[in-house]
């Protein structure tokens, strides 16, 4: 009987991208590999009184059942496995999952392997697609309002010591907050904040206005319904309040001197001219930006196709793990975050199957345009730019791509990046205020 015949494959499960199939090795074939596994183990084995290589058969699998089963069964299942993958055409992109193995000396060999495989892509015409690109206008108020963020930025703070809290101090309190119950649920040391309706609670500013330095004050309010807090929302609150400091906030002499801080600039026009170039360069990438997620959000929600569990799990914990080291770089609590996890759990589902849906989309569209070879010209270019957007020299970046085997994900970049730039190019593309 010939190999190619010695196996057979049932599908058993077929379910979106999951297979799993059921491979019966028959007991001729098994009872040859078996002889040879024996036949190997004889030459090897050596047992007092007997020369080596000359060990009876019968005494080797009396000793050695378990030892022959085992080299057998690890040789067997993977060729046996990747000739039932090559018969039914099947390519896996997860790692098998074996399971039910059955098997005793001199019977056939049974076992199935579940796995996923790639999806039948669905794709709908991506050229000629309507989309909208925002048009870039700076106006002289932004320019205005970027200039004083600036000024503010490099503001100094002197004590005031001969009167009480007026609206535009900033104040250093300490404060503990409790419900209705007298509970304590909050409660904050030096903090700095700015004495203004804008920035506090109208009710909250209003009762603190006037407040002397070590004056203490029995605050209460009427919570908002976005309080921080959702048990506290829109509920009664009592602050007792400590007022430690007050300041006035002094901006910086606007001179020659100041703007040369920033570059070669003579005078504040000058230096609005960069605020505004900046904020053009800004908006301008806003724009594109835009016009990729509106390219992403088509391709999504008109490619109804399967995914790979496995691979939307593998992503899910990726993207889990960057939203917990974002939060924790951004000084929230690993407390605070715990107990959002089953939203930050639910939000990293939901952007690994649209990250996994559109790289398979964006795959195949570059297939079909001929955009998928990269030039290592295309690469070095690539590598240089992001080098100068990170601050690092470009072979410092470039070891860290190779170190951290990012290589393949950064060339996928570049190719996902110039799809999208096709499609673009190709769209109905409308300018919007």
């Amino acid at each position: 009987m010939s190999e190619e015949k010695t196996i057979s494959v049932n599908v058993i499960e077929k379910e979106g991208c999951r297979r799993r199939i059921k491979i019966i090795v028959n007991s001729e074939r098994m009872k040859k590999l078996y002889a040879n596994a024996l036949r190997k183990l004889k030459s090897q084995v050596v047992i007092p009184g007997f020369r080596k290589g000359k060990v009876p058969e019968k005494i080797i699998e009396n000793r050695f059942s378990d030892e022959i089963k085992s080299e057998l069964l690890q040789k067997t299942i993977p060729d046996t496995y990747n000739e039932a993958l090559f018969s039914e055409g099947l390519k896996p992109v997860s790692e098998p999952i074996l399971d039910d193995v059955k098997y005793n000396p001199g019977e056939e060999l049974s076992y199935e392997v579940s796995f996923d495989i790639s999806p039948d892509i669905s794709i709908p015409e991506y050229k000629g697609i309507r989309l909208e690109r925002k048009r870039v206008d700076v106006k002289s108020k932004e320019v205005d309002e970027a200039y004083q963020n600036v000024l503010d930025r490099h503001a100094s703070f002197s004590p005031v010591e001969d009167r009480g809290v007026q609206e535009g101090d900033y104040i250093i309190i300490d404060y503990e907050a409790f419900s209705d119950n007298d509970e304590s649920f909050d409660n904050k040391k030096d903090l700095f904040v700015k004495a203004s309706e804008k920035d506090m609670l109208p009710k909250f500013f209003k009762q603190i206005r006037g407040m002397n330095i070590d004056e203490e004050r029995d605050i209460k309010v009427v919570l908002p319904s976005d309080y921080p807090n959702k048990e506290m929302a829109k509920k009664r609150a009592a602050f007792k309040v400590t007022l430690k400091e007050i300041k006035k906030k002094q901006l910086p002499e606007v001179n020659k001197e100041y703007f040369a801080r920033f570059g070669s600039y003579e005078n504040e026009n000058e230096f609005k001219e960069r605020i505004k170039q900046d904020l053009i360069a800004q908006h301008t990438k806003q724009s594109e930006d835009d016009l990729v997620r509106q390219v992403n959000d088509y391709l999504d929600n008109n490619s109804p196709f399967d995914l790979p569990e496995t691979m939307v799990k593998e992503q899910a914990n990726q993207v889990e793990q960057e939203i917990r080291m974002r939060l924790t770089l951004g000084g929230i609590p690993k407390e605070q975050i715990e107990t959002e996890l089953d939203k930050i759990k639910t939000g990293a589902q939901t952007d690994a199957r649209r990250q996994v849906k559109l790289a398979y989309i964006l795959s195949e569209i570059a297939k079909r345009e001929k955009l998928v070879e990269i030039s290592d010209s295309d690469i070095q270019d690539e590598i240089q730019k992001v080098a100068a957007e990170r601050g690092q020299e470009m072979s410092v970046f470039k070891e860290w791509l190779s170190k951290e085997k990012r290589m393949e994900a950064f060339n996928y970049a570049i190719m996902e990046r110039r799809v999208i730039q096709f499609i673009i190019s190709q769209g109905k593309v409308k300018e919007t205020k």
